[in-house]
């Protein structure tokens, strides 16, 4: 009886050996999936999203609103004449855009927005320029418009 116990916990150990050289030989080797896998990865398409780069510049809007309706395109006229004005570094000029957002003011006629990459220097020739003096005089004034004007500087670090 001895020798048959013996014989059985033997037959166990070897196949309980077999199946743990079964097991790490499937770690080494990994499945054909597994392989597949790995090697179509590289073909995955990575999206790649570069840091945002922060400028320093200082923002110029302007908000038009005129109380007659048929000097709008007046106003729109002198827009288009400052994107000839030198050392800007954005520019951009519109109408409001449709919202069915409550926290949207849409209640005006036409806006400005323009950035300087020099700040207070470049809003300092932009206004004095003539091109600029000709569309205050020449649009905006025969327009009676009323005029809401934001200049917003990047935050000091």
């Amino acid at each position: 009886m001895r020798h048959a116990i013996a014989n059985a916990h033997k037959s166990c150990a070897a196949s309980a050996a077999k199946k743990n050289a079964e097991i790490s030989a499937c770690r080494r080797r990994p499945s054909a999936n597994a392989r597949l896998i790995k090697n179509l990865c590289f073909l995955a398409p990575v999206k790649y999203n570069p840091p945002i780069k922060i400028l320093t510049m200082l923002t110029h809007t302007v908000i038009f609103r005129t109380r007659k309706a048929d000097k709008v395109a007046l106003i729109r006229e002198g827009l288009e004449t400052l994107k000839n004005i030198e050392g800007v570094a954005f520019f951009h000029c519109g109408e409001p855009a449709p919202s069915p957002r409550p926290v949207v003011d849409d209640f005006f006629d036409c806006a400005l927005v323009v950035a300087f990459e020099d700040d207070e220097a470049g809003l300092k020739r932009y206004s004095e320029h003539p091109i600029h003096v000709n569309f205050v005089e020449n649009y905006l004034k025969p327009a009676e418009g009323k005029l809401l004007v934001y200049d917003v500087k990047t935050f000091q670090k």
